[in-house]
């Protein structure tokens, strides 16, 4: 008896041993599973970011692309600490990165190839001991339209507003945001006297500071005295400064295109062209070097379209119905180009355009005033509503120009955008078409939605 006890239990204690064994074995390969999906997923992660900050510019084809990313990669990785001193290869069709090595006994390697018609896949597999991971991402090439619409005022140079200047929101403060993409100069923005930006500021530079003197209010909050306002501030009092925005990312302007309407201009006006008081123009194509004056009551409707160069004033009490453009007069402002509204100007959009067929197309093409790039643009009188966005190379606005702009204010030179005297500037984005005509769209490169697979 005794001997049989001692075999029954021999052999529980062997089955016991052999199920902790299996047991934990289970759990090395749950874990070694485990670990091999984290270092396939932080891949994916790792790899994302770097691959999203591609330069995409002059893109169009997909071997373009592939080489782009190709570049991207290899000018974040090649000899990287994360490397271990090694490069990614590239043989036209692949991009392949060897193993990243993490803590542990973890890895992941990966390959970029193209899959589809402007469309990238990156594979990643990630490795724990023996035991594998494979998940993958798609990527592609769209079109967005460009952030800088989600400002009230965006403008590539600094924002220059004194005495009681203002910038406000027609329905929300959130309208009124100012940038600056400024990377000229530090100072980003300069507000003196009375200057009140009811939204916020943003600077893409995080070297860039805003520099407010007198009684500025920004975002609803008042700054008393002299105030340098850079990241080390908005970090150090966060809740004084909360409606500043320093380094953000890189905003990217559309690119101009007024083709759309130039075909509308069929009447040809120049130099020799009477400007009497009280006279209507439609759908007209001014010549270069015209440099016309249009006085008081003059009403054009349709698109004004402007040859470079060119300086076109509007005296008081001009309505204009319509679109202006322009040629590109280039970015050197020393021979310049410029349009200046003076006294009160009425410009209200395609939609009060005559219902008459030789403006039935123009009407549908709405949420544009003026591009004008080149040209200096010069605000000096109230402009009660204007009916669309406004973009020009550098603009003003002086004395007592006031007015709601149903659009954005988008500035593309390297100047001052300046706002001084009383100018007021309500933005009222209600309404506001969400693709602006008279702009590309930008291209981005993105990661397609739900095109994650994985095993």
């Amino acid at each position: 008896m005794a001997i049989i006890l001692m075999a029954v239990l021999t052999s529980i204690a062997f089955a016991g041993l052999h199920f902790a064994s299996g047991n934990l074995l289970q759990s090395e390969n749950n874990l070694s599973v485990t670990e091999a999906r984290m270092q396939t997923e932080s891949g994916i992660s790792y790899l994302v970011l770097l691959m999203k900050n591609t330069d995409i510019e002059g893109v169009k084809l997909d071997q373009d692309l592939l080489d782009a990313v190709a570049t991207n990669l290899s000018e974040e990785l090649d000899w990287s600490p994360a490397m271990s001193g090694v490069s990614i290869s590239y043989d036209g069709n692949t991009i392949t990165i060897p193993p990243i090595s993490s803590q542990g006994t973890g890895s992941f390697q990966a390959t970029v190839t193209i899959v589809d018609k402007g469309t990238i896949q990156l594979s990643v597999t990630g490795a724990s001991g023996s035991v594998t991971r494979w998940a993958a991402l798609k990527f592609q090439l769209v079109e967005k339209t460009s952030k800088a619409f989600s400002f009230g005022v965006a403008s590539k140079g600094p924002i220059v507003m004194s005495g009681n200047a203002k910038v406000l929101g027609a329905n929300d403060p959130e309208e009124a945001q100012c940038l600056s993409a400024t990377y000229d100069t530090d100072e980003a923005f300069s507000l003196t006297g009375d200057c009140n930006i009811l939204g916020g500021i943003s600077i893409c530079n995080g070297s860039g500071y805003a520099r407010l003197k007198g009684g500025v209010e920004v975002g609803g909050d008042e700054f008393k005295g002299l105030h340098t306002v850079d990241s080390e501030a908005v970090n150090d009092e966060p809740e004084e400064y909360e409606s500043f925005k320093i380094g953000i990312e890189d905003v990217e302007f559309p690119e101009i295109d007024s083709s759309i309407f130039e075909p509308f201009a069929v009447n040809v006006i120049d130099a020799s062209t009477p400007t009497p008081a009280d006279a209507t123009y439609n759908n007209i194509r001014i010549k270069a070097n015209s440099n016309l004056t249009f006085n008081s009551n003059t009403t054009l409707n349709g698109v004004i379209y402007i040859e470079t160069p060119n300086n076109i004033r509007f005296n008081g009490n001009a309505t204009i119905n319509g679109v202006i453009v322009t040629q590109d007069a280039g970015d050197s402002l020393a021979d310049s180009s410029a349009i200046v509204f003076l006294g009160t100007l009425s410009a209200r959009g395609v939609d009060y355009l005559p219902e008459t067929s030789q403006f039935e197309e123009l009407r549908k093409i709405r949420g544009t005033f003026l591009l004008a790039p080149g040209f200096i643009t010069e605000f000096g009188g109230n402009f009660g509503t204007i009916g669309g966005t406004i973009a020009a190379e550098k603009i003003m606005f002086t004395g007592n120009a006031s007015g709601i702009i149903n659009g954005s204010i988008m500035s593309y030179g390297p100047e001052e955008l300046d706002l001084a005297g009383n100018s007021t500037i309500i933005i009222d984005r209600s309404g506001c078409p969400d693709d602006v005509p008279g702009f590309s769209k930008v291209p981005t490169f993105e990661p397609v939605p739900n095109s994650y697979v994985e095993k």
